[in-house]
């Protein structure tokens, strides 16, 4: 009845909408047909897009696709951006390693690393239990607001996780064997299958517990009909802002390259470098990676690169490679040394997520020490 007291226009809206929730519900079943029994998991990260293509195809083909998801080098920083979780923050520069050495093809570090992050990752969220991720039941890892809590997601692929392996084996394994793998019971795991299924679980995990910090929290109110609307209006507009979106390239010099919100705010963090003005530094640290008041985050700057003198640069070009995300080319002269870098940035909201065009935000530097831009220009 309520539905009817709503415009014919609104109506259609709720009503697409529907339909839309029974279409990804309908997608994300056929992924687990395919390839659920492989103990692969949908997590919130994965795009409808890789979603539905997996559908349609043979096992095996769709587990090498959703390999190459992992194995892109803009797709992985992204979904280590999207760790955000204070717990994950705290660990991210074994994160970072494991990132290195996974597009390296050093699967089987990447592992290890993945697997005690996950370890004491679930050990902090839950801090009222103390167990970490290997300790827990698979009934204890069901989500009911996620798309993690499929009934053939999380909670089933964690058998295969804390199986006990008695016995060792040199054969290959494309599982995420937990006990087997940490108790050197299992040799053969340093392939791209089990590499790309500790992202995957380590994401999903994320999902597990962003789920557990929303079971706990006080029920919010249900949003009104004219609140659902305007959300769905919202999405509406931030999908017609990236379909406008397209990337671009300017070379220092070119018309439009001095004006580039992304070149001033680099300059801005050099010049701060140059005068050991961290607190300005420290201003442009992208949010996520910022500690909890700007006075911290100068510090950290300062910690870091206190002793490295930034005695000039040059700015090259600035690739705008996302709606958020740009890069810059740089050369710094760090006393007599010239070094050439990237400042990877992104722009993102007040929440510290990536921000789409048609949304407010500002741009905050990821790679923001020495040794950051020097590793995102090897990168390229």
């Amino acid at each position: 009845m309520r539905l009817m007291c709503l415009p014919i226009a609104q109506r259609a809206k709720l009503v697409e909408l529907e339909q839309q929730v029974r279409g990804h519900v309908a997608v994300i079943d056929r992924f687990y047909a395919v390839i659920g029994p492989r103990n692969w998991i949908v997590h919130d990260e994965l795009p409808m897009s890789l979603l539905e293509a997996i559908g349609d195809m043979a096992a095996d083909d769709a587990e090498r696709q959703l390999i190459g998801y992992y194995q892109d080098p803009e797709n992985l920083e992204r979904l280590t951006r999207r760790l955000s979780h204070p717990e994950l923050r705290v660990r991210s520069p074994l994160i970072e390693r494991a990132r290195a050495e996974f597009l390296a093809g050093r699967h089987n570090t990447c592992v290890l690393l993945l697997l005690g992050v996950m370890d004491g990752f679930v050990n902090d969220v839950d801090a009222s239990r103390r167990r970490g991720l290997h300790a827990r039941d698979p009934d204890e890892m069901v989500a009911w607001d996620s798309v993690v809590g499929h009934h053939l997601g999380l909670a089933r692929a964690h058998a295969s996780f804390t199986k006990t392996f008695k016995k060792t084996s040199t054969a290959e394994v494309r599982e995420l064997y937990r006990h087997g793998i940490v108790h050197g019971m299992l040799v053969s795991y340093d392939n791209e299958y089990v590499g790309a299924k500790a992202w995957n679980r380590l994401c999903a995990v994320r999902d597990w517990a962003t789920s557990m910090r929303k079971a706990a929290e006080p029920p919010k109110p249900q949003p009104s009909f004219m609140e659902t609307i305007r959300k769905i209006d919202h999405n509406r507009r931030t999908r017609e802002a990236l379909d406008e979106w397209a990337p671009s390239e300017v070379a220092a010099g070119a018309n439009g390259f001095d004006s580039d919100p992304v070149v001033v705010a680099s300059r801005a963090y050099l010049d701060g470098w140059t005068k050991g003005n961290y607190g300005a530094m420290g201003a442009l640290v992208a949010q996520f990676m910022a500690e909890d008041t700007p006075g911290r985050t100068a510090g950290m700057v300062r910690e870091t690169l206190g002793e490295e003198h930034l005695t000039g640069y040059e700015l090259q070009r600035v690739f705008h490679t996302a709606a958020a995300v740009a890069i810059v080319n740089v050369v710094l002269r760090i006393g007599a040394e010239e070094i050439e870098g990237a400042m990877r940035w992104i722009r993102h909201g007040v929440d510290g997520m990536a921000a789409a065009p048609n949304e407010p935000g500002r741009w905050g530097l990821m790679s923001w020490t020495k040794w950051a831009l020097i590793h995102e220009r090897r990168a390229e």
